[in-house]
């Protein structure tokens, strides 16, 4: 019992955040398979034939939550890899900073502050565009989104 404790904590388990929040926010997931490439996360010194369980990779910056790598699941055979990578690839950061925002809220916040806490706007070709996690957020999340 203690071993699989070891194993399958926050460090390990690539499901261990999204898995507390999954009635707030939609499940999104990529698979990669191809020649092994390494990322921010990866051991630096990775054996030729490897299976590993990553979790979500965050740090606390002025006490903000900082996306540092997205959880995943990854086998490596010399040079190919097959990976799994939960979360969405385009809007990452913003996705992971919510939820790690939510999960870690010491100064009660409500779920309204915490999304528009991590919204962006930004220029693109003389327009101006929003990149936020409300269209990441299941009917749930949108529901309590609103009702404040």
């Amino acid at each position: 019992m203690q071993r699989r404790i070891k194993y399958w904590n926050e460090y390990k388990n690539p499901f261990y955040y999204w898995w507390k929040v999954r009635k707030l926010f939609k499940y999104k997931s990529k698979w990669f398979i191809g020649k092994y490439y390494w990322t921010f996360g990866d051991y630096i010194k990775e054996s030729p034939v490897s299976l590993r369980f990553r979790g979500l990779g965050w740090k606390t910056k002025y006490n903000d939550n900082r996306f540092e790598w997205p959880p995943c699941i990854y086998f490596k055979f010399f040079k190919w890899q097959i990976r799994y990578v939960i979360g969405p690839i385009d809007e990452c950061y913003l996705y992971w900073e919510t939820i790690l925002d939510w999960f870690y809220n010491d100064e009660n916040r409500t779920f309204k502050q915490c999304v528009n806490r991590n919204t962006w706007s930004g220029i693109k070709e003389n327009e101006i565009y929003n990149v936020y996690t409300k269209n990441l957020l299941t009917n749930y999340g949108k529901k309590l989104y609103e009702s404040v």
